[in-house]
């Protein structure tokens, strides 16, 4: 088993799929290494059993060199659970993009894994600040201090919502899911707006644990990328080609950014700030909209040909 750990969590366009595998099955390890997904989300913690840890780490520390993701994170268990020490030990290692800290609740978690990340950085001889954090906010607490976690460390790139239904978030709050998704709405816009501010590149809304429902999969992903996140997170390889063309522009989308790109260029070199495409008034704002879409279309070309989209 090999994966690819470029540094694709840095890239200049954010992930739009992570698909989350158990660590301690090596079949489904196989299989979602194959996968299309742009990041692989091992997982140590809820999704393996506790006499099954020690299995899963050794799984996830025979991973090496490259294969067929841009990015791998490993899901540690949390610090207060007594195995984040023994998950790094095992995990942290070159080919390793990043971590994804579970149920983050305060800035203190993100500074006893920054400082372990470290620690075991200078074990292994890779430069501080190698490895990336991704965090889950998926409980109360997470989302009420979601601006001092994605705050606390240069490492932070990504944060995943956890609004999958029946998931801790749900039961934190007492809400009950529904298709619409209404009664997580200010949870999702919240912790999307604390990521932006603060420049976090992958915004991720957690999984559509329905995995046999597509049109309810593509629902729920169309409704995440029109309120502004970047991906989503799969539980099975079947849902990694939804997500990923929800989350890439369309050929209309493509075909108008070119022309909002090519008619402002022309404005500008005309010294006028703004100008009219297909009718609509556009400005410097949208040139750099399009711009963005344009980098994601490329992007999501090279991956579909097979190409780090990092290079």
């Amino acid at each position: 088993m090999t994966v690819r750990a470029s540094s694709a969590l840095n890239a200049a366009v954010p992930a739009r799929s992570a698909l989350f595998t158990p660590a301690h099955m090596p079949r489904m390890v196989d299989r979602a290494l194959g996968s299309d997904a742009d990041v692989l989300l091992l997982d140590l913690e809820d999704a393996v059993p506790q006499d099954s840890k020690t299995e899963g780490r050794a799984i996830a520390s025979g991973l090496s060199q490259a294969r067929s993701v841009p990015g791998l994170l490993i899901r540690v268990n949390g610090p207060e659970s007594g195995l984040l020490v023994d998950d790094l030990e095992a995990v942290v290692q070159p080919w390793l993009a990043g971590v994804l800290l579970p149920k983050a609740e305060s800035r203190d978690h993100l500074a006893v894994l920054d400082y372990l990340l470290a620690h075991f950085e200078r074990r292994r001889a890779l430069p501080v600040g190698h490895i990336d954090i991704w965090v889950s906010i998926e409980t109360a607490r997470g989302v009420t201090h979601c601006e001092e976690i994605l705050a606390a460390s240069p490492r932070v790139s990504g944060v995943l919502v956890g609004v999958a239904e029946g998931g801790d978030l749900h039961r934190g709050l007492g809400s009950r899911w529904s298709p619409e998704g209404l009664e997580l709405l200010y949870v999702r816009s919240h912790v999307l707006t604390v990521a932006r501010a603060l420049g976090v590149l992958n915004v991720i809304e957690g999984p559509y644990v329905r995995h046999a429902d597509d049109p309810g999969l593509r629902r729920e992903a169309t409704a995440a990328r029109r309120l502004g996140f970047s991906g989503k997170a799969a539980i099975h390889p079947r849902q990694v080609a939804t997500i990923n063309e929800v989350f890439s522009p369309d050929p209309e989308e493509v075909a108008y950014a070119r022309r909002v790109v090519e008619a402002m260029e022309d404005a500008i070199a005309r010294g006028l700030g703004a100008t009219t495409v297909d009718g609509n008034m556009v400005d410097v704002a949208m040139l750099e909209l399009a711009r963005r879409t344009l980098e994601r279309a490329g992007a999501a070309a090279k991956i579909g040909d097979g190409e780090d989209s990092s290079r």
